[in-house]
């Protein structure tokens, strides 16, 4: 800890040289969010820098420190785009460091009023949890979060269980087999919410964020047929007899078996599915395709077909994985999944910073180390109870 202490304040008055540069970065690559350096580096970014009249000298130091530490930064012209995969959360806020410090000072400013001329925040917002409300084809709405673990309801030959992590199933019983008359029920999660849920037939979902579906109790007649607005991770239990359908939007997903991710928001350009195992079969307005493993079809209004290509599959499953995964994500596609997750409302002072963002964050960090990561991409963030404002 002494070792790598020293070197942490060397980097902070800006006398690091390479070779020091870069056994700082192989500690926090070895030991990303659990380095004992961690706390301190948060703490700087909310305190005063160490006290010196010398500021040219720190410029000069911070901007070799920080032109060494972006060398995985690349700029395109007007656009901007971030990296952010190679470096841990703890690495990410050390250059953040550097870039505020350097901004500070090329703009003339003197160290001591940094603490309080330049801060983005002073307050923090939780990541998401479980939480949604389920809501029983006869207007019975239940808090999934503040019920306790064990039998939720009985309906119609269904019994809604809760176990001790959260999730919910339902668990189909003999008397709902005779039921002719087939009960809906909608799971809703708000901004700031997520749940996982079982339905009767085994097939288990993961809904995202500010998301609902709408299914019955148990499955009756030829097909298995759910409503999706907003994203979920579908893993289908396979009955060949009865195919399993997800209508999005003006899409409709046909499966037997399968795992795969359907993304649905409305204030999203398209609806996407992408297809990890098994087979999907898409039907839009004027089309139809079949899905192969690892690849994504999108439908959009505008487009009026549907658009299929190859993608690394985990980038859109990060987000059940826990992560935020962002491939040449504009800031608008970054703070949308941001004011899901963290409920947000975002608003945009001037125009918007045309910045790209490639990288991965973990989605149950709170919104300060988030925007304390976006920060190094130069856009200025103010946070006022639940509204985000961005500044360029």
């Amino acid at each position: 800890m002494g070792q790598i202490r020293k070197l942490y304040v060397k980097y902070l008055q800006g006398n690091s040289s390479a070779e020091e540069l870069a056994e700082l970065m192989r500690h926090f690559e070895k030991y990303g969010e659990k380095s004992p350096l961690m706390d301190l580096i948060e703490k700087e970014l909310l305190q005063e820098p160490p006290n010196t009249e010398d500021s040219e000298a720190v410029k000069e130091g911070l901007s070799r420190n920080y032109a060494v530490l972006n060398a995985k930064l690349t700029t395109k012209d007007a656009k901007k785009t971030l990296r952010l995969w190679w470096l841990s959360a703890a690495a990410c806020l050390l250059i953040t460091i550097g870039a505020i410090w350097v901004s500070y000072f090329s703009k003339g400013g003197n160290i001591k009023e940094l603490s309080t001329s330049k801060k983005y925040y002073t307050h923090d917002l939780p990541a998401a949890s479980n939480k949604a409300i389920l809501t029983l084809e006869n207007g019975k709405e239940i808090s999934l979060n503040d019920s306790s673990e064990g039998v939720l309801a009985q309906n119609n030959g269904i019994s809604i269980q809760k176990n001790k992590d959260g999730q919910v199933t339902f668990v189909l019983k003999g008397t709902a087999a005779n039921n002719q008359q087939t009960a809906y029920n909608v799971i809703s999660t708000p901004k700031g919410g997520k749940y996982d849920i079982v339905l009767s037939d085994g097939t288990k979902i993961y809904l995202n964020a500010s998301s609902s579906l709408k299914f019955p109790n148990s499955f009756k007649g030829n097909e298995r047929a759910v409503i999706l607005t907003g994203e979920a991770f579908f893993e289908v239990s396979k009955n060949k007899r009865m195919p399993f359908i997800v209508n999005a939007s003006n899409m409709k997903i046909k499966v037997l078996g399968t795992h795969f991710n359907v993304m649905a928001y409305e204030d999203e350009k398209s609806v996407q599915t992408t297809l990890v195992e098994g087979a999907v079969e898409l039907k839009g307005k004027n089309d139809k395709v079949l899905l192969k493993p690892g690849e994504q079809g999108s439908f959009s209004d505008q487009d009026k077909r549907i658009n299929v290509a190859s993608v690394d599959v985990s980038i859109a499953t990060a987000w059940k994985d826990g992560y935020f995964v962002f491939n040449n994500s504009s800031l608008q596609e970054v703070m949308r999944q941001l004011a899901r997750w963290y409920d947000l409302k975002i608003v945009y002072d001037g125009q918007v910073p045309e910045s790209e963002f490639n990288g991965r964050i973990k989605r149950n960090s709170s919104l300060k180390k988030v925007l304390q990561v976006l920060q190094s991409s130069n856009v200025d963030f103010s946070l006022t109870g639940n509204t985000l404002t961005i500044k360029p």
